[in-house]
């Protein structure tokens, strides 16, 4: 078989989320919400994650299987997510119980892939695994599009804002909401490209300390927020793929992750 245009490198997982008006369940992730967004757009993509055999849902056949590690008695990582604001203006509390994702590492590729990709997204996780898998991809292919995503919650110890610099700085890109790009303005310098999630405000590129672009996101009014960032960084890689230039790909992205935020689930996932 082909190898894929693009890997997506991550954690599929139950979510659970609260808002005040609604409970949502459903198969998500970061990588799967991106992998997704990559599929939709046509894009050809292998996803490399773990998960259980709790994860009894279909959602993961259109993906080839080589990169999907289904662990015998393993639990698929699970997500809680509560917002208490019905708008989405604040930051959400929760919990992530990571299971057997906690075990994924670079040697979870197929070989392949490694040598023929164009490239390579790593979703957000622990900066000390994202680091193996920066590595191990740089090591075989040094000129290869890798970009990254990063959690709010990794960044505000010390050791995981450290780890991710170094990382980062050997991406090509790199994806930041408003919050974590605060907290990494200041070493913005020394950092690749930049995409800025603003949420309802639309995104920014960044490049070299300056914004090159900034583009609206469409009103809407939002049922549910989570992993619309990540929708935004696969629709943005795709359109990159694509040949698309960058502003025109980052205005497509933000209609993408903003009508991805006003549908619930399973159906938010059926992007277009």
């Amino acid at each position: 078989m082909k190898p894929p245009e693009i890997v997506v490198v991550g954690f599929v997982q139950h979510q659970e989320v609260h808002t005040p008006v609604a409970k949502f369940c459903y198969t998500g992730g970061a990588a799967y919400a991106a992998a997704c967004a990559l599929r939709t757009y046509g894009v050809s993509v292998g996803l490399v994650t773990r998960i259980g055999d709790d994860l009894t849902e279909k959602v993961l056949d259109e993906f080839p299987e080589e990169g999907i590690s289904r662990i015998a008695g393993g639990k698929t990582a699970r997500m809680v997510l509560c917002y208490a604001d019905t708008r989405f203006r604040t930051h959400p509390t929760g919990s992530l119980v990571p299971g057997v994702a906690s075990q994924l590492h670079p040697g979870d590729i197929p070989e392949a892939w490694v040598k023929h990709a164009t490239a390579f997204h790593i979703a957000t996780m622990p900066p000390v695994m994202q680091e193996d898998w920066v590595s191990t991809i740089r090591k075989y292919r040094p000129d290869a599009l890798i970009s990254v995503d990063t959690g709010l919650s990794f960044l505000r110890h010390a050791s995981g804002m450290h780890t991710f610099l170094n990382l980062a700085a050997r991406c090509s890109l790199v994806f930041l909401n408003r919050y974590e790009y605060a907290m990494l303005a200041e070493y913005e310098s020394n950092l690749p490209e930049l995409i800025v999630k603003l949420d309802r405000d639309g995104a920014e590129l960044h490049r070299q300390g300056r914004i090159l672009c900034k583009v609206p996101a469409p009103e809407i009014t939002p049922v549910d927020v989570t992993n619309a960032g990540d929708v935004l960084a696969g629709a943005y890689l795709a359109g990159i793929l694509q040949g698309t230039p960058a502003p025109e790909a980052l205005r497509a992205a933000c209609i993408t992750a903003t009508r991805f935020t006003g549908k619930s689930a399973p159906e938010r996932f059926d992007l277009l």
